[in-house]
């Protein structure tokens, strides 16, 4: 074998080792994320949005939400986890722009209109609220969370036959065994 040859086949060798060990960080980084080791895994990834994301969750972090969301503004995991941290933050009205942003850019996403909805609720703006979570069961058909917060509003706005509505569809067409919607179909069919 000629030493070029020889040197080739060196070059090739080191570059799959190189990426081997790339394929193995990557692999490491993920199993340290499925074990909540955030920090840990972005040591080996720093720039990975989801696991900036995740940990800014677990911090209760806006910075760090804005700085995932900033990485990637179409992964809809990291907009969700920046709406919550804006809520839990009480920061409403920067809540309510990035999911409408969301809405614009994902118009046909269920769990957007669904968290428009209970933003709405939490400001007041309760027919708006009952519009955006119609959206979301009108998107998504089987969609428990968002039957039960259309049915749990209506409730709460004394519109009992509509609630029982939401609350029957459940139970016959989504989840029969759901304690809790059980329970608010009786308080409407049974009032104390």
């Amino acid at each position: 074998m000629k030493i070029i040859e020889k040197f080739s086949i060196c070059i090739v060798v080191i570059i799959n080792f190189y990426f081997l060990f790339i394929i193995y960080n990557y692999w490491k980084a993920d199993v340290l994320y499925n074990r909540s080791e955030f920090e840990k895994a972005l040591s080996i990834t720093p720039n990975e949005p989801n696991y900036v994301s995740k940990l800014s969750l677990s911090n209760n972090n806006v910075e760090m939400s804005l700085r995932a969301f900033d990485l990637n503004p179409y992964n809809q995991n990291t907009r969700r986890i920046l709406i919550s941290n804006l809520v839990s933050s009480n920061n409403l009205e920067s809540a309510e722009k990035v999911i409408l942003d969301g809405i614009q850019k994902s118009p046909n996403d269920p769990k957007l209109y669904y968290q428009l909805g209970i933003l709405e609720l939490k400001i007041g703006k309760n027919s708006e609220a009952i519009r955006s979570l119609q959206k979301s069961v009108e998107l998504k058909q089987n969609y428990k969370e968002g039957r039960f917060a259309l049915g749990s509003t209506y409730k709460a706005l004394n519109e009992n036959e509509k609630a029982k509505n939401e609350f029957e569809y459940i139970l016959k067409n989504i989840d029969p065994n759901d304690e809790l919607t059980k329970k608010y179909l009786e308080e409407l069919i049974q009032p104390q």
